[in-house]
């Protein structure tokens, strides 16, 4: 199951331990691209999730809520359209490079 971030929350207990991203960072072990993920809502992986807790000192369910099934199957589709257009338009490239 995939989980998204209540960046509310999340916020608020940074406050309370006075760190800032990049010790969030740090202390997490999370890369820069996983924050960008959170700051867009997208989902992340239940062991990041852990990782972030940790940091915090917080139960995992202080700062994340479950995706639905429902959800998780409709990214899932929209990120195979996606890389069908873009397999598309690739190959479509390729086509007219060759001329």
């Amino acid at each position: 199951m995939l989980f998204s971030i209540d960046y509310e929350a999340l916020a608020f207990k940074m406050a309370n331990k006075a760190i800032n991203q990049v010790e969030l960072m740090r202390h997490a072990d999370i890369s820069q691209s996983v924050i960008k993920q959170i700051q867009q809502g997208e989902p992340i992986k239940p062991k990041t999730l852990g990782k972030l807790a940790r940091a915090l000192d917080c139960a995992p369910a202080d700062i994340a809520k479950p995706i639905s099934p429902l959800k998780q199957a409709a990214r899932a589709i929209n990120g195979k359209r996606r890389r069908q257009s873009h397999s598309t338009l690739q190959a479509a490239a390729d086509v007219l490079a060759d001329r």
